[in-house]
């Protein structure tokens, strides 16, 4: 009975014991712009930045679309379903946001957008009435000129895994597409873990917890373009307060190395989260608070991009 008592301690000091963590220092300023042409009374999440860093793709309940579904919140305000949301980099300046066409978004909730090719391919979540039947909750879509087409839903080991983890809070595809990313967890969970599954020659591979998970919430994951440094929230490591924003790096058997804090001032006692950023590492997304921010990172510690 002892020797139970203490293999299940082991078990449970080894998923949740927390990783070695370091706390990166800002000697140079950081500019934080909060980007007023994107954000609305409502909230926005889940960012994706394409590679070349012309387009952010995010998700709001702003709704005002035909197909929009709105429900009264508890404090008197009106919410709509889910969509994703693209702006476009022109001449240096984001333009005002458009919602993707109808076939990918709808009245069911779309969400966590993960682009790779430079946007001209679409990984998103849509909780459609038939989700399950059409190889759902994830799709793949691809984009010609202004045109979406070939939706696909990912099936499978990814389909079985949420019908029991049905509650989601961000996603991310590597650049070769060969990664999936999510933070999930169950109905009958408190807290969001990760979870990773790959896709080899027969499909997509069952998932796994990643160790990075701890015993509070992780979300927000995003994939750099090197596909190796793992940007993610959470509140379960010794942070600044609320959600605070996390880099590592991943080997390619799913082990990682050293969890880095980005510091002040990208997190504080607010929640932050929704973090993506630039192939060269100077330039960054992020949500507080419900509202998306840029970073100038070009004089920013070193320790907090992507490998090069």
């Amino acid at each position: 009975m002892r020797l139970g008592f203490i293999l299940l301690l082991l078990l449970c000091t080894r998923a949740y014991s927390q990783p070695t963590q370091h706390v990166a220092t800002h000697s140079g300023r950081i500019e934080i712009i909060p980007l007023d042409q994107l954000n609305s009374p409502f909230d926005e999440d889940n960012l994706c930045l394409t590679a070349n860093g012309r387009q952010l793709y995010f998700s709001t309940n702003r709704g005002g679309q035909i197909w929009s579904y709105s429900r009264r919140g508890p404090g008197g305000w009106y919410a709509s379903d889910r969509d994703i949301w693209v702006s476009e980099k022109v001449k240096g300046q984001w333009q005002p946001p458009v919602p993707l066409p109808y076939g990918i978004n709808t009245s069911n909730s779309e969400d966590e957008p993960s682009t790779v090719k430079n946007g001209k391919v679409l990984y998103y979540q849509s909780w459609g009435l038939q989700w399950e039947q059409t190889q759902g909750p994830y799709y793949r879509v691809k984009r010609k000129g202004r045109k979406w087409k070939n939706l696909q839903g990912l099936g499978g080991p990814i389909t079985r895994f949420f019908r029991l983890y049905s509650y989601t809070h961000g996603m991310c595809v590597s650049p070769d597409q060969r990664l999936l990313i999510v933070a999930a967890r169950k109905p009958s969970e408190a807290h969001f873990d990760v979870y990773m599954s790959r896709k080899g020659p027969f499909g997509w591979s069952r998932f796994t917890r990643l160790d990075i998970s701890t015993a509070g919430n992780e979300q927000s994951v995003f994939l750099a373009a090197d596909g190796k440094t793992l940007y993610f929230a959470s509140d379960g490591y010794e942070g600044f307060g609320g959600l605070d924003i996390y880099k590592t790096v991943l080997s390619a058997d799913g082990s990682f190395g050293a969890i880095i804090n980005l510091g002040a001032p990208i997190n504080s006692e607010q929640d932050d989260y929704g973090f993506v950023i630039s192939k060269d590492g100077n330039e960054a997304y992020f949500v507080r608070q419900g509202d998306i921010y840029m970073l100038g990172l070009s004089r920013a510690d070193p320790l907090i991009k992507p490998l090069q």
